[in-house]
């Protein structure tokens, strides 16, 4: 029998690391706007990059670069995991699939129908419902990591499927909510591409250029054709073979995802948050905090997500659909749950594509992240002591 991958545990091994670099990208962006940096930070994001390829030259900013191309490598990391986790990980069968992902759902389902009810009076505002839906899995795991041995791996495990689950209804969401006008013609030329690709899948043909180069020619197709640029990265991820046709002891996406998380998670992620955190704290006061957009999403992130996660698995394990993790309890259940409201970048990620078209109203998406995010953490991080200092004295 084939040994499973073992990357949950370089994961969670280097998860405060992650945590810990996000901080300080965030911390930077907000040093940068609110001082006479200010018009440098801007200057970065502005900056016009370009590729040229014989006659032809592509432009965009550097921040739509960021957003658009190189998030696209975590996408793609986001695909292989999801794959290999449901071919033979941790979402392999139905009692290890059926706790994570009910919980995922619910924990979209609740923080948006909170974001809705504060929202319902403005169809601009309504753009922004599935902010609060995202969870950070390097921010969460790494709160959850401070924990130690109070908080058992079944529970790490746990949280790590949820947030990959909720990381491809994410995508789903961006691919049907946050599509505007669609170019046929583009399209059509990234479904061939991808039927290209299955195909080589299916023939066991591991080329790992030959992938590469329709990998970046789906990314055009994607990025011209109007859907989100980064849902050619998950499909890419889905159709890199799990194996090599005479060698089922190796894996090119297991070879293919330690070479490019370093590069996602020690640069990529961090730059994202820099170039996205850019907040003008000055002038902040009771007007921008009582903003409905501001208030969605703080109750979405730390509410929302609790509420709904928490509430899905009391339900599965009470009417016995679902067991009990190992070593789990109601208690450190919780503190999972909690976390989960840490939605930091992909919730930023999710706010920047509903309101591409009104850039108002992203201050009120940044303040509403940063302080839901905050509030999650914290009450986290309390919440985790009390139940690690219940369980100790037991």
């Amino acid at each position: 029998m084939i040994a499973r991958f073992t990357n949950f545990r370089l994961l969670l091994s280097d998860a405060a690391d992650r945590g810990i670099l996000l901080l300080f990208a965030t911390f930077l962006a907000l040093l940068m706007t609110n001082s006479d940096l200010h018009s440098n930070y801007h200057h970065i994001l502005h900056t016009e990059l370009g590729i040229v390829v014989n006659k032809y030259i592509m432009t965009m900013s550097f921040h739509s670069f960021v957003n658009d191309a190189l998030m696209v490598l975590f996408f793609f990391t986001i695909g292989m995991e999801i794959k290999r986790e449901m071919v033979e990980g941790h979402l392999s069968s139905y009692q290890q699939r059926i706790l994570p992902v009910v919980a995922a759902c619910f924990g979209v389902i609740v923080p948006s129908l909170i974001y809705t009810y504060c929202n319902y009076h403005s169809d601009t505002n309504l753009k922004g419902w599935a902010i609060p839906s995202a969870t950070d899995i390097a921010f969460a795991i790494g709160m959850l990591s401070l924990f130690g041995k109070n908080i058992p791996t079944s529970l790490k495990v746990f949280l790590t499927a949820l947030a990959i689950i909720d990381d491809l209804i994410a995508v789903i969401i961006i691919a049907f909510f946050y599509t505007t006008t669609i170019n046929i013609e583009f399209l059509f030329h990234a479904t061939i591409i991808i039927a290209l690709l299955f195909t080589l899948n299916r023939l066991k043909i591991v080329y790992k250029t030959i992938y590469t180069v329709f990998g970046l020619l789906l990314w055009y197709c994607f990025l011209k054709s109007g859907v989100h640029a980064t849902i050619s990265g998950v499909i890419l991820g889905f159709l890199v073979p799990l194996y090599y046709p005479d060698d089922e002891s190796a894996s090119p996406l297991k070879e293919l995802v330690a070479s490019i998380q370093p590069f996602v998670v020690y640069f990529i992620l961090p730059l994202f948050a820099f170039t996205n955190s850019g907040l003008v704290l000055k002038g902040l006061g009771i007007n921008e905090l009582a903003n409905s957009i501001t208030v969605g999403i703080i109750l979405g992130l730390f509410i929302g997500k609790q509420s709904g996660v928490m509430l899905a698995v009391y339900l599965l394990i009470k009417l016995k659909i679902s067991n009990m993790p190992s070593g789990a309890t109601f208690g450190t259940f919780y503190v999972v749950s909690i976390f989960c409201g840490i939605g930091f970048t992909m919730s930023l990620f999710v706010g920047t594509l509903g309101f591409n078209l009104e850039p108002q109203n992203i201050a009120q998406v940044q303040l509403g992240v940063l302080l839901g995010s905050l509030a999650a953490s914290i009450y986290g991080a309390i919440i985790g002591k009390v139940v690690a200092t219940l369980t100790s004295t037991k």
